[in-house]
């Protein structure tokens, strides 16, 4: 039986849930408390939330790497180098969450905390990255297209930083934004 025909044929069903779980769960975890002045880790660590952190990055990443995993084989993308990046992105995501981010009580975690959240970012992106080059020999407007919406995603993602510094706008925007383009790339 070939294992990508569960994938295509119950995708259609789940993808959308899988991107409205990703941006429910990231806006309904990241207000609980205020995103203006404390960064998710910070709601998950310096609050009663860790469960909740540890269980949105658990389906956060899940989710993410379920969705570009179903666009990928929905193109006929083959990629192993851009699919070990995506399931390297989930790991770095669970890894980041398991970790506490108490920079004064246990530096060498949070240390490990903030790296695995770096590699989270870069290997997600760089899966996205490889699967566009692939792209980019179906449809050129396309991946011009899809180029300049994941950029902007990066642009406006960075520019919160810049506006409300760092606290969970920026991630908020970052992840839903994420969620957001990779629906649009879909699409198109």
């Amino acid at each position: 039986m070939d294992h990508k025909k569960p994938i295509l044929r119950y995708g259609r069903a789940l993808a959308p849930i899988a991107i409205i779980g990703i941006i429910w769960g990231t806006i309904a975890y990241g207000t609980k408390e205020s995103p203006l002045q404390y960064t998710l880790s910070m709601i998950g660590n310096r609050f009663t939330h860790r469960a909740q952190f540890i269980l949105w990055g658990i389906v956060t990443g899940s989710l993410f790497l379920y969705y570009l995993y179903y666009t990928y084989t929905l193109t006929g993308f083959k990629n192993k180098r851009a699919i070990h990046l995506l399931i390297a992105s989930d790991v770095a995501l669970i890894l980041c969450v398991l970790f506490p981010s108490l920079r004064e009580e246990l530096p060498i975690l949070y240390h490990l905390h903030t790296l695995n959240a770096a590699i989270f970012v870069v290997t997600l992106l760089s899966s996205i990255m490889l699967f566009f080059a692939y792209l980019s020999r179906i449809d050129q407007q396309v991946t011009k297209r899809s180029i300049v919406a994941l950029l902007t995603v990066v642009a406006v993602s960075v520019l919160s930083l810049f506006v409300f510094g760092k606290c969970g706008m920026f991630e908020l925007i970052f992840i839903v934004a994420l969620a957001v383009f990779l629906v649009v790339m879909q699409v198109w």
